[in-house]
């Protein structure tokens, strides 16, 4: 029953979202940055379900200074029902993906490269609800989301184009986002840390969601003070 409940998109409350739904389309994004350089590194897996039950998913990586953008369609994908994990691979093998709660490794071709292990995460805290609030209860909606690592401590590198990053120390981030409606018509989001203060991190998302014939635009805002999480829907 829980998961037949779970692979319609929807999560009970004090349940782990990050886990596999099986839904049409399933998002992981990373992004890690290095405040001291402004340098940015970020990593997508797009998880799709076509009609006939088969997954497959489109990878990238992008990296600032550069404007370098590296992307491969994978021919096999798929995620674990009971935890974070994820991946990937083309039929020659030659763009793969491997990521968890604790290390991501992206290959996508001779000259993009991502291999990162995440110390000291500051996870979302222990509560009911997560990212969408009490949305994320309600089965069949077209879109969800989930901030689950307001924080961390990168270990390792990455390689876009022919510039090479030494990560160790940088920051992280990362969210899923998924439906069973594929991805959403509408989509904005943002996220920032690195900040002064460096125990901050603020982080919104939001669109156009439906449930059936029913459609509404809606906001939600994460703002991350020390150990005080406040979550804003609108």
């Amino acid at each position: 029953m829980r998961s037949a409940y779970r692979a319609q998109g929807a999560d009970a409350p004090f349940s782990d979202a990050r886990a596999h739904h099986g839904v049409a389309f399933e998002g992981y994004f990373w992004r890690v940055t290095d405040p001291g350089t402004g340098g940015v590194v970020v990593a997508l897996l797009g998880i799709c379900r076509d009609r006939d039950g088969r997954s497959w998913a489109t990878a990238a990586l992008a990296g600032h200074p550069g404007g370098v953008v590296r992307r491969a369609t994978l021919d096999h994908a798929a995620g674990d029902p009971a935890r974070l994990a994820v991946h990937g691979a083309t039929a020659d093998g030659r763009s793969r993906v491997h990521a968890d709660e604790r290390r991501v490794t992206f290959a996508l071709g001779e000259d993009a490269h991502l291999t990162v292990e995440v110390e000291r995460p500051v996870r979302w805290p222990r509560r009911a609800l997560g990212g969408t609030g009490p949305a994320q209860v309600v089965p069949g909606l077209s879109q969800y989301w989930h901030p689950w690592l307001l924080d961390g401590t990168a270990r390792g590198s990455a390689r876009l184009g022919e510039r090479t990053w030494n990560l160790d120390g940088a920051r992280v981030y990362a969210e899923k986002n998924w439906g069973g409606g594929g991805f959403p018509a509408a989509w904005w989001w943002g996220q920032a840390h690195g900040f002064a203060r460096e125990d901050a991190t603020v982080a919104f998302a939001g669109g156009r969601a439906g449930l059936g014939p029913l459609r509404l635009t809606a906001t939600s805002v994460i703002v991350r003070a020390g150990r005080e999480v406040v979550r804003l829907t609108r």
